[in-house]
């Protein structure tokens, strides 16, 4: 039978929501600045990579990952893994 749940520890929890926390809200913060759109276009930029963003997703995705991977059954896994392989990349 099919976990039910992922568990997640108090620490990678906490971790996880505050990185999304801080990204999400100066993402937002950022989107209502009045600014014109070549400025916004710098400051995220500027955000990028001043606040690590890409090295955060990532320790957030490794996390979640590490939780998948020692709780789901292998062919529940296997489901997952084609599901993620849909997700499309976002182009310029």
């Amino acid at each position: 039978m099919a976990e039910k749940y992922i568990h997640i520890d108090r620490n990678s929890t906490i971790k996880i929501l505050s990185d999304l926390e801080y990204l999400v809200t100066s993402l937002d913060y950022i989107g209502s600045m009045e600014t014109s759109e070549s400025n916004r276009a710098e400051i995220i930029a500027r955000f990028v990579i001043e606040a690590s963003l890409v090295q955060r997703l990532a320790s957030v995705r490794k996390l979640i990952s590490v939780a998948v991977d020692r709780d789901v059954a292998p062919e529940e896994k296997e489901k997952l893994d084609l599901e993620l392989e849909r997700v499309e990349r976002w182009t310029p």
